[in-house]
């Protein structure tokens, strides 16, 4: 299971410069995808540079502090929205190998 660092101070997190950057590829990536438009090579090349970064298969990353893991894995209402952008759509970017 994909998990997202939710420590804000974490370059590995959703709210890093690199998480941010992710989130904006993945809507026009979905935006194309939805409206059938062709993807630009580009943006899929630079999804799949930032996506193992911010996608991680374990949460040693951000441990609080109290051995805290605070990840998240599925989305959720009390997530931030950039949060859950980045948990829905792990399936599109299996499609385009990024994951």
């Amino acid at each position: 299971m994909r998990a997202i660092c939710k420590n804000e101070a974490c370059p590995r997190s959703y709210a890093s410069h690199n998480g941010k950057l992710l989130v904006g590829l993945i809507n026009v990536l979905r935006n194309d995808d939805l409206e059938g438009r062709e993807r630009s090579g580009q943006i899929i090349k630079r999804i799949k540079e930032l996506a193992p970064i911010i996608y991680q298969a374990s949460p040693e990353c951000s441990k609080g502090p109290i051995g805290q893991h605070p990840m998240a894995m599925v989305p959720a209402p009390a997530e931030p929205n950039e949060m859950n952008t980045l948990l829905e759509n792990i399936e599109l970017l299996e499609i385009y190998e990024a994951l």
